[in-house]
């Protein structure tokens, strides 16, 4: 019969270690880094540049770009949204390294579509298209 008070103590074991088991105190939420701004996240950084992506295709009317100035905050939304995904770079490469510059690239290429959508229909009347 196999009874709990006969098994060895592996407490202290090294290759048996211990499960962290995270307490949290009462009262307190258990909140993400995501709402935190002093700790970094890639998540808040990608959720910015998505939700800013959206409301400016939605501002501006894709298909048929209209001229609104209302497309400076999703701009400005996108490049918080670089800036938080900066912020996780690392000083040695590594493959999260690799990782955060692709999603780096991805923020750029969307501030830019949205500096587009924000520039473009001012110049369609000096060119002359119709």
């Amino acid at each position: 019969m196999n009874d709990l008070r006969t098994q060895p103590d592996r407490s202290h074991d090294a290759k048996h270690p211990e499960p962290a088991i995270l307490i949290q105190p009462q009262g307190q939420r258990l909140r993400s880094h995501v709402f935190q701004l002093r700790h970094v996240s890639l998540v808040r950084g990608n959720i910015l540049v998505a939700v800013s992506l959206a409301s400016a295709v939605w501002i501006s009317h894709v298909p048929e770009l209209r001229p609104t100035l209302w497309l400076l905050p999703p701009l400005l939304l996108a490049m918080w949204g670089a800036a938080e995904t900066t912020r996780c770079l690392q000083k040695r490469w590594s493959w999260y390294h690799g990782g955060v510059l692709l999603l780096l690239y991805a923020d750029l290429m969307v501030a830019v579509l949205i500096a587009f959508f924000l520039i473009y229909p001012y110049f369609i009347p000096v060119s002359g298209a119709q």
